[in-house]
C-alpha cells in the first residue's frame, strides 16, 4: 500500500519509477491546528509583514521574495519580510553574505530580516507575527510550511506548481502561474507576486479566515491519523 503526499508526488513517482500495482491514496501532510493558531490580538496592517520560511535550497527562492518586496516598496507599500530558515544552496561560499549584499543592491536593507534558524516550538510565533506567507519554491511536493501558515491564519502567495494547487484553495491564497518543467526551476514573475500580495492584503481578513478554515477542514492531524488507522486496520483485518 502506498501513501503519496500529493497527487503531484504520485505523478512524479509514476513518471520516474513507474506506476505501482498495489492500492494507493493521497495523504497530505498534517498540522496540529490546536498548536498552530491565529494570534489572539487583532493585528495592525500599517506595515505589511511577509514571511518566507523553511530551508532555502535554491537561491531564487529567496531572491524572488526579496524582489517582490522591492517591487512593493516601489509601489509605495510599507512592507517588511522575514526570511526564516537556512540558506543552503550550492555554488556560494557564503549564502548569507550573498543575500545581505543582494538586499543592499535592491535598497531594502530596512525592509528585510534574515533569521537563519528557529525551533519547531518557535515556528508558531514566527507565523503569528506575519500577515502573509510568500512561498516561491517551484514544484514543492507538499510543503509543511504552507499548511502550518494557513493554520495560523496566513494567506499564501506562491507558485502554481507541484502540490501547491492541491493545498492552497482559491480564497486562501493566490498562486502565480509558471511553466511546467521537470528539468529546471522557474520562479514566479515578480510583478504578479506583488499584485497577489496587494490583492490579499486589501482583503486580508477574508483570506485569513479562509486559510484557517481550510487547514482545519483538510489538514488537521486527526484527519491524517484516522486515514492511516483506517488503512492499517483494513490491511490487518481488524474488526
Amino acid at each position: 500500500y502506498v501513501f503519496y503526499q500529493s497527487e503531484f508526488c504520485r505523478e512524479s513517482a509514476d513518471k520516474y519509477l513507474g506506476a505501482v500495482d498495489c492500492p494507493w491514496e493521497i495523504a497530505y501532510n498534517y498540522v496540529d491546528t490546536g498548536v498552530f493558531t491565529p494570534p489572539e490580538k487583532n493585528q495592525s496592517f500599517g506595515e505589511w509583514r511577509l514571511l518566507c520560511a523553511g530551508n532555502n535550497l535554491r537561491r531564487y527562492r529567496v531572491t524572488s521574495a526579496l524582489d517582490t518586496v522591492a517591487e512593493l516598496k516601489k509601489r509605495g507599500c510599507k512592507v517588511h519580510i522575514t526570511i526564516a530558515g537556512g540558506l543552503l544552496w550550492p555554488g556560494s561560499d557564503d549564502p548569507y553574505k550573498d543575500i545581505m549584499e543582494y538586499m543592499k543592491l535592491l535598497g531594502i536593507e530596512r525592509e528585510a530580516k534574515i533569521q537563519l534558524t528557529y525551533t519547531r516550538e518557535e515556528a508558531s510565533d514566527i507565523y503569528s507575527n506575519a500577515h502573509l506567507l510568500l512561498h516561491t519554491k517551484y514544484n514543492d511536493p507538499c510543503p509543511n510550511v504552507v499548511i502550518e501558515a494557513m493554520s495560523c491564519g496566513l494567506p499564501v502567495v506562491g507558485s502554481n506548481s507541484g502540490g501547491m494547487p492541491e493545498l492552497v484553495a482559491p480564497g486562501a491564497g493566490i498562486l502565480v502561474d509558471v511553466p511546467m518543467d521537470w528539468e529546471k526551476d522557474h520562479a514566479p514573475e515578480v510583478t504578479q507576486l506583488a499584485d497577489a500580495v496587494e490583492k490579499i492584503m486589501n482583503q486580508r481578513d477574508r483570506y485569513s479566515q479562509n486559510a484557517r478554515e481550510l487547514a482545519i477542514r483538510r489538514f488537521d492531524k486527526a484527519i491524517w491519523l484516522n486515514q492511516h488507522k483506517r488503512v492499517f486496520e483494513d490491511i490487518l483485518n481488524v474488526d
